[in-house]
């Protein structure tokens, strides 16, 4: 079916089954579910690699990264028998005649060992992308969830993981998350991993999961545990927002805890695979909690849960500062990045 579109359905009875392709292009709206297919692909690539972290590379082409990204997709690699490229928002490449030479050379060049995943919100493949190129691309399209599909997911997504939403907290659900099955996913995460009730409640939901459709608190989460400054940006967004600074607090605590496990784990013998799974990392994140579990190795993670306690008595103890500076979240953020 190459060059043709495939439902994402159908495709996902392929991968399955174990069928991999050289080349896809994921097409339409829904952004979440191309994210967990990614995290499929990748899985079914480096299954035999655990440590899988410097064999993958995602650009984002609306800001510019396409030189970077077609370095790394031309380039061999010696160390890697596998690697993997992903090219968010192909359709932000303007079709002029260096790109149009570039992404033939890409196809052309390309090493056998490279895959490539590009991605378009679009129904259709951009006009940068010729037709010969086209005939080499397995192209899958993702429709819009209709709301039953998405109150199905939600069910059998809960149901996994042991919890039950009150009657009218579905409909709520989707209106804090604008359906995007994405946010949903960070949204039932959280109601997981922080609430003391396996029965999530209207109540409930409202205080720990805001508005999600422009929230930013898993990328401040990411960032910090990556090391990234941008964690500084997304922390102010997300204290201004009124999200609040123990809730921001626990998803430290918990994402901390995670990296801990993990530690703890393989130090006892059990493959990285293996330990990763029973940490609970769902899959569209493992790429983002192998960098983070290469960032902080057992002692260095081990430092920050004496900073967590501190910064959780001083809030307490009416430590919530206007001042974002003295705000005892922020100079807990600035000690785990500059630890």
């Amino acid at each position: 079916m190459q060059g043709r579109n495939q439902t994402s359905s159908a495709f996902r009875e392929e991968l399955n089954r174990g069928k991999l392709d050289h080349i896809y292009l994921f097409t339409g709206e829904e952004e979440g579910e191309k994210e967990k297919t990614v995290s499929i692909i990748l899985d079914l690539l480096f299954k035999e690699i655990p440590e899988r972290a410097n064999c993958i590379a995602r650009f984002h082409i609306e800001n510019n990264e396409f030189d970077e990204a077609a370095d790394f997709l031309l380039s061999q690699s010696i160390f890697y028998p596998v690697r993997a490229c992903i090219l968010y928002n192909i359709d932000s490449l303007k079709k002029e005649d260096r790109n149009t030479h570039l992404l033939e050379e890409i196809f052309l060049s390309m090493p056998d060992s490279m895959t490539l995943i590009m991605t378009t919100e679009h129904n259709a493949p951009p006009a940068v992308l010729a037709r010969e190129m086209i005939e080499k691309i397995k192209i899958v399209q993702f429709w819009r969830y209709f709301d039953r599909d998405i109150e199905r997911y939600i069910a059998v997504t809960t149901a996994k993981m042991g919890i039950t939403l009150d009657k009218n907290v579905v409909s709520r659900l989707l209106d804090l998350t604008g359906k995007d099955i994405r946010k949903i996913d960070e949204a039932l995460e959280m109601l997981r991993s922080s609430s003391e009730s396996r029965i999530i409640t209207e109540e409930i939901l409202l205080n720990l999961v805001h508005d999600r459709r422009e929230s930013t608190i898993f990328e401040f989460i990411d960032a910090l545990f990556l090391k990234n400054k941008k964690a500084f940006v997304f922390l102010n967004k997300i204290i201004s927002e009124g999200v609040p600074e123990l809730l921001i607090l626990n998803m430290i605590f918990k994402q901390g805890e995670a990296i801990e496990q993990f530690h703890s784990l393989t130090s006892s013998g059990l493959a990285s695979e293996e330990a990763i799974n029973k940490c609970g990392v769902h899959q569209r994140k493992k790429d983002i909690f192998w960098k983070m579990v290469r960032a902080y190795d057992a002692m260095g993670i081990n430092k920050i849960f004496p900073l967590i306690a501190r910064a959780d008595y001083e809030l307490k103890s009416g430590g919530r500062s206007r001042d974002i500076i003295n705000n005892p979240v922020f100079k807990l953020t600035a000690e785990i990045l500059y630890s």
